[in-house]
C-alpha cells in the first residue's frame, strides 16, 4: 500500500488534534514554564543563551517549513509564529513596532485576531555595542502594548546595562490595566534596586523570578521588605538582594548564604527543592523544611566534610538529591587525579547516603560538566572502576536509582539517563 493512500484521513484529523501535533512538535523546553518550577531551573542553567537560542531557532525553522505545507495548516500554525519575541537591537524593535502599528490599530490592540495577541513571552537579547536610544525604549513599550497576554518578560541574555532600557514608562507597560493576564514569570538582568522596583509593580502576580547581576557595582541600598505572595520559584545570582517574603516560597536557588539562610528561616515550611552548594554552614536549617523533597548539593563540600559530620545532614523526606560535579572540581584534583575521584569519592557517598539519613530517597543524580582539554583526567582503568560498581550495588538493594545529565543540552532540558560505569569514566 502506498503511505500517501492515507493522506485524506490524516489530514481529515480535527484542528485541535493539529494544534497539539504541532505544539509538540516546536516545543521548546523550559521557555514558558511559569508551574513547573525544576523545568524553570534547568532552563537558568543555560546562562550564555546558547541552547536556548538555537532552540527557538529550529522551533521557528519548523514552524514556517509546516506553514508552507498547506493553507489549513498555515492557518493552524499561525498563533505559534508569535508565541516569543525576542528582540536584539534597536532596528528591530522599530521594525516591530511599525509592523504592529500598521496592521492592528491600537484602538485595536485587544483583537483576538491580532497575531501577537498570542505572544506569551518577549526576551531582551540586547549586546551591550548595540546603540540604544529612548526611541527604542519608546518602540518597546509599543511592543508590549500589542502583547495582551504576556506571561513572561526577559532580560536575562542581555548584555547591555539594563539602564539604557528600563525606563518608569517601560515598567508601567508592564502593568497596564489593559493587559489581560499579568507577568507571571520575571527574567531580569538587574542592580538590586531596579529589580526591586520592577518586582512590586508586579507583585500581585509574579510566580516565578530569575535575577542575575549588572554589570554596574552593587550599591547598599536600604529598601523596604516586601511580600510576593504568589511566588513560588525564586532564583537569584545577585549578592545583597532585596528581602522579600515569599510566603509561598517551593524552590528556592541562591549564591547567597545570607540571603538563602533567611528564606529558609521564614519559608522554610514550604520548600520542596532547595539548592545549597556551600552546604556545610546550613546543615542545621534543614530542621526547618519539613516538606523538603529535592536537594542539590555541591561535589566539593561532600569532600570536603568529614565522616563524622555527615550524619549531621539527614531528612526525613527527601526523595531527590542531585550532586553538582564542575569542571572546577576537577581543576582541584590536579593532585590527587583519578585515583581520588574513582576510589575515595564512592566510599564518602557509600557512607553518606544511608537509609538512616534519608529513609525516603528514591534517586540520587549527577550533574556533569562536559569535560575540557584543561581538566579533563585522564580515563582510569577499569579496575578502578570497581568502587562504584560495589556502590551502584549498594543502592540498587536499597531501591535507589543513580541518573546523570552529563551535558548542557540534557541539562537545560531537565533530561536524566541511568549513570552507568562507561559514562562515570568518560565524563568524571
Amino acid at each position: 500500500m502506498n503511505a500517501l493512500d492515507n493522506l485524506d484521513t490524516s489530514i481529515a484529523l480535527p484542528a485541535e488534534t493539529w494544534c497539539l501535533i504541532f505544539e509538540f512538535a516546536t516545543f521548546v523546553p523550559g521557555i514558558f514554564c511559569t508551574a513547573d518550577g525544576p523545568a524553570v531551573v534547568a532552563f537558568t542553567h543555560d546562562r550564555y543563551n546558547h541552547c536556548s537560542s538555537r532552540r527557538v531557532r529550529q522551533s521557528m525553522n519548523l514552524k514556517l517549513v509546516i506553514g508552507r505545507v498547506c493553507s489549513n495548516w498555515r492557518s493552524l500554525v499561525t498563533h505559534l509564529l508569535f508565541e516569543c519575541i525576542s528582540i536584539k537591537n534597536g532596528r528591530q524593535a522599530l521594525q516591530l513596532a511599525e509592523l504592529l502599528r500598521d496592521t492592528y490599530p491600537k484602538s485595536n490592540f485587544l483583537d483576538a485576531n491580532a497575531k501577537t495577541w498570542w505572544t506569551k513571552r518577549i526576551e531582551l537579547v540586547i549586546d551591550g555595542v548595540v546603540l540604544w536610544t529612548t526611541e527604542h525604549t519608546n518602540a518597546i513599550i509599543e511592543v508590549l502594548q500589542h502583547c495582551p497576554n504576556l506571561v513572561c518578560f526577559s532580560t536575562a541574555f542581555s548584555s547591555s546595562d539594563p539602564y539604557l532600557i528600563y525606563t518608569p514608562s517601560l515598567i508601567l507597560a508592564l502593568t497596564k490595566p489593559g493587559m489581560k493576564t499579568k507577568i507571571k514569570r520575571l527574567e531580569l538582568k538587574a542592580t538590586t534596586a531596579l529589580f526591586y522596583a520592577i518586582a512590586m509593580e508586579l507583585k500581585s502576580s509574579l510566580e516565578v523570578v530569575w535575577v542575575l547581576p549588572s554589570r554596574r557595582a552593587p550599591q547598599k541600598i536600604a529598601l523596604e521588605k516586601q511580600e510576593l505572595p504568589k511566588l513560588h520559584t525564586f532564583i537569584s545570582g545577585i549578592q545583597d538582594g532585596p528581602c522579600f517574603d515569599l510566603p509561598a516560597l517551593q524552590i528556592l536557588v541562591s549564591c547567597d548564604t545570607i540571603e538563602r539562610t533567611s528564606h529558609i528561616v521564614r519559608s522554610g515550611g514550604t520548600l520542596q527543592y532547595l539548592n545549597m552548594i556551600d552546604f556545610g554552614s546550613s546543615i542545621p536549617y534543614l530542621t526547618l523544611c519539613p516538606n523538603l523533597r529535592t536537594l542539590l548539593l555541591g561535589v566539593h563540600e561532600i569532600t570536603r566534610l568529614r565522616s563524622n559530620n555527615f550524619l549531621e545532614l539527614s531528612h526525613l523526606h527527601i526523595h531527590t538529591l542531585i550532586i553538582e560535579c564542575t569542571n572546577m572540581f576537577r581543576l582541584s584534583l590536579t593532585g590527587a587525579g583519578s585515583d581520588f575521584v574513582h576510589r575515595y569519592l564512592p566510599a564518602l557517598l557509600s557512607g553518606f547516603f544511608l537509609n538512616v539519613n534519608f529513609p525516603a530517597l528514591k534517586r540520587i543524580r549527577f550533574i556533569f560538566s562536559e569535560p575540557d582539554p584543561i581538566t579533563r583526567l585522564e580515563p582510569p582503568p577499569l579496575t578502578m572502576l570497581s568502587s562504584w560498581r560495589k556502590w551502584f550495588e549498594e543502592c540498587h538493594l536499597q531501591g535507589i536509582s543513580i541518573e546523570v545529565s552529563y551535558d548542557i543540552e540534557q541539562l537545560t532540558s531537565d533530561l536524566w539517563v541511568p549513570l552507568t560505569l562507561d559514562l562515570v569514566q568518560e565524563h568524571l
